[in-house]
């Protein structure tokens, strides 16, 4: 139910929403490009910000992975901030 409120949010907000998926893993990488490819593709304002407390994205990949992905959020737009830990939401 949240997901659906906030894709209808960023559908028809008058200005793009501010949007973080917290987690520099897989499953944050996945979830943040899964949310900005349904949202731009159905023409919503968000932009996105993936947020992790490691130093680096994707750390259990190797290095040609993480540039690769690092290189797909970048051209998606997806900004990264890591290195600093996500202490509150809201």
């Amino acid at each position: 139910a949240h997901w659906e409120e906030l894709r209808a949010a960023a559908l028809s907000a008058p200005r793009a929403l501010e949007l973080v998926v917290v987690g520099n893993g897989t499953a944050g990488v996945e979830v943040v490009l899964a949310m900005q490819q349904r949202i731009a593709g159905e023409g919503g304002r968000a932009h996105f910000t993936l947020a992790g407390d490691g130093p680096e994205l994707l750390p259990a990949h190797p290095a040609a992975v993480r540039r690769r992905f690092e290189q797909r959020l970048k051209d998606c737009g997806i900004r990264l901030r890591l290195g600093q830990p996500v202490t509150r939401a809201s």
